[in-house]
């Protein structure tokens, strides 16, 4: 195995412990706002620092692993999960490459229409299919599946990517002092 394969299998799969582990950690709390933006934050970080592969992997393997510890687990809406997630990490690659002379300006427009997308997502395909046509669940668990997965989606991804910006600079600055050495 090259080098390169194994240091992108060791960041990817750290990324996702750590996006795993912050759901683990942050879930018996209840705040559903600290416990999402920690994860769309995680999702911005993986794809600056470690590329949008690296983004992808963890965007798409996280909610099964969350799920396989307990959080969230209920696996019909799981591929949902991955492909907003999915969708999240290219707008945010898609924005980091667009050509504006304020790095900032980009990153707040990719921030905000990636959370967008993910929001519209997360609504449609748990809210408006999932719950009425695929889940067999309580009305209260429909309920509560339906104030999560409706405007606090957008809140949780807008928060973590604006968190991720202020955190973004420190972030590269480190990388390219690893790069410089």
């Amino acid at each position: 195995m090259k080098k390169s394969h194994a240091l992108w299998i060791t960041r990817t799969a750290v990324l996702t412990a750590l996006l795993v582990g912050s759901q683990v950690v942050t879930a018996p709390l209840q705040l559903t706002l600290l416990t999402g933006a920690i994860v769309n934050m995680i999702l911005v970080i993986s794809i600056i620092s470690s590329g949008v592969y690296t983004g992808l992997a963890v965007g798409f393997l996280s909610p099964f692993f969350a799920a396989l510890v307990g959080i969230g687990a209920i696996w019909p809406i799981v591929p949902i999960v991955s492909t907003a997630n999915m969708a999240f990490i290219m707008i945010w690659h898609c924005g980091d490459k667009l050509h504006f002379k304020s790095k900032i300006a980009k990153r707040i427009i990719s921030c905000v229409v990636a959370a967008l997308c993910k929001f519209a997502l997360l609504y449609l395909g748990v809210v408006r299919l999932a719950i009425p046509y695929i889940l067999d669940v309580p009305e209260p668990v429909a309920n509560v599946l339906t104030v999560a997965f409706s405007i606090n989606q957008l809140f949780t991804a807008l928060i973590g990517g604006m968190v991720a910006i202020l955190a973004l600079p420190a972030i590269e600055k480190a990388i390219a002092l690893r790069e410089k050495n």
